[in-house]
């Protein structure tokens, strides 16, 4: 099993977090219009070791900012030509549309989804979580 777990302060930004195999969440950086993964506290996933350390890590989330973390789901979905929809439709999705915000993110991502698949149900569940750091 993988798992995400941040601890965000909304005050002043910074996010505390540890990943546990899960997909590295996206951060759009709105001060450099720039997108990255946030793959420093990588780990396993639950259970595969017994005496397995997770470390965390400390950001700090700018004004205007945006995360998205996701299940694999997302990025694995299949379409019927046997292509995966991927982090590249992903980022272009956030990308496009993070200017207008977190909800149009989201928007963009499951409509780019919907036309990937072509009416066709992904094979496995899709979690999506967008958060904005009002400016």
């Amino acid at each position: 099993m993988t798992a995400f777990c941040g601890v965000l302060d909304p005050i002043d930004g910074f996010l505390h977090y540890t990943n546990a195999g899960h997909p590295s969440p996206r951060w759009w950086r709105a001060s450099e219009r720039a997108i990255e993964p946030l793959r420093e506290a990588s780990g396993l996933p639950l259970g595969m070791e017994r005496n397995v350390s997770y470390h965390h890590k400390r950001i700090e989330i700018g004004r205007g900012d945006i995360l998205v973390l996701y299940s694999d789901g997302l990025t694995a979905a299949l379409n019927g030509e046997g292509q995966w929809f991927g982090c590249d439709r992903l980022d272009d999705a956030i990308i496009q549309n993070a200017r207008e915000g977190a909800a149009a993110v989201k928007g963009a991502v499951m409509a780019s989804l919907e036309e990937f698949l072509d009416g066709e149900d992904p094979a496995d569940d899709v979690t999506l979580l967008v958060i904005e750091r009002m400016r």
